[in-house]
């Protein structure tokens, strides 16, 4: 029964003879001079609410009635606003919900409201009953009660870990999801989390993606009332690996000849956030540098999207042509000179194209290996003055490096010659004095 008027009857609005399970909303009952609303005779689990009653005998009565709800209902100015008659019939009506659905307005309510939360701050007693949270206004309730929820909740992603260049991050990306509900909303039920948009996990903290390349990541929350928010989504970009560098020639460690046309072979590549730069000062030119001997060092730099820098380094030796040591002196070690006289330590430096190498600098160190005599080939001694120091000179009529070696200052036995280039070189050949 709603949206009725019932006025200056002797009985407003009657609940009985074993009414049960009925509502009575919205009506307006007013200057009834007895009850303006009567449940009674075994009537029970009816609900009054909404309704406006005001200028009866007694606002509502009920008598030999059980289990009926009466709130949200504005009782004004009724001679006795409520009465509850008290038997073994009469029992478990109330008059009030929790909050925030709360109890009734009553005209005659005089407890203060010290925190102003729209509820008197004692609960309304009346005959045989009361209201637990009455209302201080007409309608109070409706002020209370939160909106109808239809908006869905706001998700804010907040990634955190090591940064690099173009949106890429150089380390594993940490994942925080922070969902709210509007202002008035029901609050946030849950929040999930997909890597396909169609299969979904349920988001209960922070999580860790480590996925290398590209990565889409979706999300979305639904509140209380069921709304679920639009799937939003950002791209996740890992690279945690620099790129990849090849070198090809020259082989680290690799001996190249003075002057050798060598090409230098190398590449750079990265295969999950692609290669920006690659750079080398010494391999750019098509040929290695051979026209210097000894040690060289090359490196290459690469630098991929994601601001991962790697650098490779190889060692390559140029080397001079060794013609070997030129006669007296047998290279198999047979050569046997007598300890009185000079032996002329000679041997010629070629480049890769046969050139006579006239500019290296070599030294002579020589050392005895035992007292017996290796050698069986007698070899001609000469007068000629001894070299000073133990660095060769250059003959440019012959094209030969030489040193004379004193054998005066040798005992008789057989020694070891060690001929060292600034190559890095070293060769050796034995002779016997006797």
């Amino acid at each position: 029964m709603s949206n009725n008027v019932s006025e200056e009857n002797f009985n407003g609005i009657q609940i009985g003879s074993f009414a049960n399970d009925n509502s009575i909303v919205g009506n307006t009952v007013r200057n009834n001079s007895n009850y303006g609303i009567f449940i009674f005779d075994l009537s029970t689990t009816n609900t009054v609410k909404y309704n406006t009653v005001s200028g009866n005998g007694i606002g509502v009565q009920i008598t030999n009635a059980s289990n009926n709800s009466v709130y949200n209902n504005n009782f004004v100015n009724n001679a006795v606003q409520a009465s509850v008659e008290t038997n073994e019939n009469t029992f478990g009506n109330v008059f009030y919900k929790d909050l925030p659905v709360g109890g009734n307005h009553w005209s005659d309510g005089i407890s203060p409201d010290a925190d102003n939360d729209g509820l008197l701050d004692e609960p309304y007693i009346f005959s045989g009953g009361f209201d637990a949270f009455p209302w201080i206004g007409l309608d109070g309730w409706f002020s209370s009660l939160p909106p109808s929820d239809v908006v869905a909740p706001t998700t804010a992603v907040s990634l955190s870990g090591t940064q690099g260049n173009n949106s890429w991050y150089i380390s594993a990306i940490s994942v925080e999801l922070v969902a709210t509900d509007n202002q008035d909303g029901t609050g946030v039920a849950s929040t999930e989390y997909s890597f396909d948009g169609s299969s979904w996990n349920l988001y209960v903290g922070p999580f860790e993606v480590t996925q290398q390349g590209e990565t889409m990541l979706y999300w979305r929350s639904t509140d209380n009332a069921g709304n679920v928010e639009e799937v939003l989504s950002q791209m996740l970009r890992i690279d945690t690996s620099p790129p990849e560098i090849v070198i090809a020639t020259p082989q680290n460690n690799a001996e190249y000849l003075l002057h050798q046309i060598v090409n230098a072979d190398w590449s750079s590549n990265d295969s999950v956030s692609g290669l920006l730069s690659a750079e080398s000062v010494c391999l750019n030119a098509a040929a290695l540098d051979t026209l210097q001997e000894n040690v060289h060092t090359c490196s290459v730099t690469a630098e991929d999207n994601a601001g991962n820098i790697t650098t490779y380094s190889v060692t390559y030796y140029v080397r001079y042509v060794f013609g070997g040591v030129l006669q007296p002196i047998n290279s198999d070690g047979s050569s046997v000179f007598k300890l009185k006289g000079s032996i002329k330590v000679a041997f010629q430096l070629f480049d890769a194209n046969g050139n006579f190498v006239t500019d290296a600098i070599a030294t002579l160190t020589y050392k005895k290996l035992s007292n017996s005599i290796s050698g069986s080939q007698s070899e001609s001694v000469i007068t000629e003055s001894a070299s000073e120091g133990n660095v060769f000179r250059y003959d440019t009529d012959k094209d030969q490096y030489f040193f004379i070696l004193k054998t005066k200052g040798l005992s008789a036995g057989t020694w070891q010659l060690s001929v060292s280039l600034d190559d890095g070189t070293v060769y050796t050949v034995n002779i016997s004095v006797n």
